[in-house]
């Protein structure tokens, strides 16, 4: 069975990792970055992206900023295991988790009001 801060840790790492590889890779916001991996790609195919290809998906999730959303909330988890391995879960870490884990849901929440 796992623990409560190995489920942050690992959890939070995942999604971390999950969500930044396709913005480093050029998946973002406004598009395709110039010069990047993702630009490269579209290249290679001559530009022309088919609907519902993973190209396609990677770019639209990119430009509603699910990517940024995943790397906050995964950041939030990654911090608060790792706050919690090192004070054993006593009383004020367990609020500090708390307050991370609830300003991280506030922080995405506002950033998906932005991008409706």
């Amino acid at each position: 069975m796992f623990s409560y801060k190995t489920l942050l840790i690992g959890g939070g790492a995942t999604i971390l990792a999950l969500s930044a590889t396709p913005m480093i890779m050029g998946f973002g916001m406004v598009g395709v970055g110039q010069g990047t991996v993702a630009a490269g790609i579209q290249s290679s195919i001559g530009g022309v992206v088919t609907s519902g290809s993973t190209f396609a998906t990677l770019n639209s999730l990119g430009m509603k900023g699910i990517f940024i959303k995943g790397s906050i909330a995964g950041s939030g988890s990654l911090v608060a295991g790792t706050v919690s391995s090192v004070d054993q879960l006593g009383n004020k870490t367990k609020s500090l988790i708390n307050h991370t884990i609830d300003g991280t849901k506030s922080l995405v929440n506002g950033i998906a009001k932005v991008f409706k």
